[in-house]
């Protein structure tokens, strides 16, 4: 009964994991084309080739920070599903 039980939080911990991690993901890139968009519009209204490099290096930097920050977000998923499951097994072999 011990080994249902874990089985069960084991499963809903990588249901729950999967969710979080497929967020992310779509908040990355949700992100990602709100970026683009936004550095589109501004290379329109560019006047120089500096503006335009500005605009392409804050775009960069802003994507960067985006993939960052969600992959920030699947690593520590990552690790609340495998940490259940780690858990589950030593119980259910002890």
């Amino acid at each position: 009964m011990a080994a249902a039980s874990g089985a069960a939080r084991s499963g809903s911990a990588l249901a729950e994991g999967a969710q979080e991690i497929t967020a992310a993901w779509a908040r990355y890139a949700e992100e990602v084309m709100r970026h683009t968009s936004e550095a589109s519009q501004a290379l329109l209204r560019a006047q120089t080739f500096n503006e335009m490099l500005e605009v392409q290096a804050r775009l960069l930097g802003d994507n960067i920070q985006s993939f960052l920050d969600q992959s920030t977000r699947i690593a520590e998923a990552a690790s609340r599903m495998a940490t259940p499951t780690i858990t589950n097994v030593n119980i259910t072999l002890a």
